[in-house]
């Protein structure tokens, strides 16, 4: 969402919120530390066993946990192969409540392309006894149910498919410490991938089923069209602040301001008075990537990729484009731009090109490098 670097918890180009809850988690550090060291040890005593290796803590955010398990499939030479999961979990009682809701929209997602696999879940309010969790688990063995090796986790558990090649947050991290712009063809197939999947979600809650389009309609836009197979499919993973209400409205916008911010390697602050301009007639919040803004920062970007985003961000809603024109336009791209479109800059866009620079930034990458260590200890201005 192949590589699949996962959209992270918040916007993968992060976004500062400078609110009540930001300061109380702020204040709650030292109590979070000892909850998640409590965590870090449920877990490990949970997936260790014949079937189970417990890897690491991945993911630590203001609600929750998230930890690599390795798990035995299969019976063969060497007792089967090993597979890689993530396993979520609420950072305390209060946090459940955004676990239990992630888990409702990833059970209603999952199967499409664009959204991880959800491997298991379970939610028990208290953890059986040994004897109890024992025959539990045979049961569902019996019943082929795969969340039996959950039971005795108490609270909600989320068990997703491991994402090798992490998140947005540290390709946008690696484009920032290599001062690397992201070829045109890799930042139209991630317009379209995030498209796609804000078309998925609407249609998700508003039939309130998936239906028969689930897989295929991906398969259509993204994985099957001519060179797209070269750009690693983004999968979106965590749903636990997931609204209805929010609409088709603020998912657009929020696509066009993580793609700002990958064309940037930095926080673009989009929506303050200083940062709208006047281009081709309307108020647009891109100013970053325009002429009178930083535009020539940014040589080799599509001009219609440019032109797009300054009206996917236009100040008025009724100036920006829908979702629907969102998705064509990016699937045009994909589909019918190959390296010589891009001329003078062409050499950056072909296929050598885009594989070289793939396996520079998320195939060989460094996993060892922190944001904040890339950053010098606070985020790029």
């Amino acid at each position: 969402m192949a590589a699949t670097p996962a959209a992270p918890p918040a916007a993968p180009a992060p976004t500062f919120d400078f609110n009540l809850s930001s300061i109380n988690e702020l204040l709650n550090q030292g109590n979070n530390a000892v909850i998640t060291d409590e965590r870090v040890a449920e877990i490990k005593n949970h997936f260790t066993s014949i079937r189970f290796r417990y890897g690491e803590l991945i993911g630590r955010g203001g609600y929750g946990l998230a930890f690599s398990v390795r798990e035995r499939v299969g019976v063969g030479v060497g007792g089967g192969r090993w597979r890689m999961l993530a396993v979520k979990r609420a950072l305390r009682g209060e946090n459940e409540g955004d676990l239990r809701e992630e888990i409702k929209w990833m059970r209603r997602l999952s199967g499409s392309a664009p959204i991880a696999r959800v491997i298991a879940t379970r939610d028990d309010p208290a953890p059986p006894s040994r004897g109890a969790r024992r025959f539990r688990q045979l049961v569902n063995r019996v019943r082929g149910k795969r969340e039996g090796f959950l039971i005795g986790l108490k609270g909600p558990v989320l068990v997703v498919e491991y994402m090798e090649n992490a998140d947005l947050a540290r390709l946008w991290t690696r484009l920032y410490q290599f001062d690397q712009l992201l070829p045109n063809r890799i930042l139209w197939a991630f317009f379209l991938c995030f498209g796609d999947c804000a078309d998925r979600w609407q249609r998700a809650w508003a039939d309130g089923a998936w239906g028969y389009t689930r897989g295929k309609h991906h398969a259509r836009r993204h994985g099957r069209l001519p060179r797209t197979h070269l750009v690693p499919v983004l999968k979106f993973i965590d749903f636990g602040k997931a609204k209805e209400d929010l609409g088709v409205e603020t998912n657009a916008l929020d696509i066009c301001r993580v793609m700002l911010n990958m064309i940037a390697r930095k926080v673009v602050v989009v929506g303050v008075a200083r940062a709208v301009s006047t281009y081709k007639g309307y108020q647009t919040m891109a100013t970053e990537i325009l002429p009178q803004g930083n535009g020539a920062r940014y040589p080799t970007l599509d001009d219609d990729l440019r032109d797009f985003l300054a009206r996917c961000l236009a100040e008025r809603p009724a100036d920006r484009p829908s979702l629907a024109e969102m998705l064509a336009t990016a699937e045009a791209a994909v589909s019918n731009k190959d390296a010589a479109p891009f001329a003078p800059n062409e050499a950056l866009e072909t296929d050598e090109a885009i594989r070289a620079l793939l396996k520079r930034l998320v195939y060989d990458a460094d996993t060892g490098v922190s944001l904040t260590a890339a950053l010098g200890g606070g985020p790029p201005s």
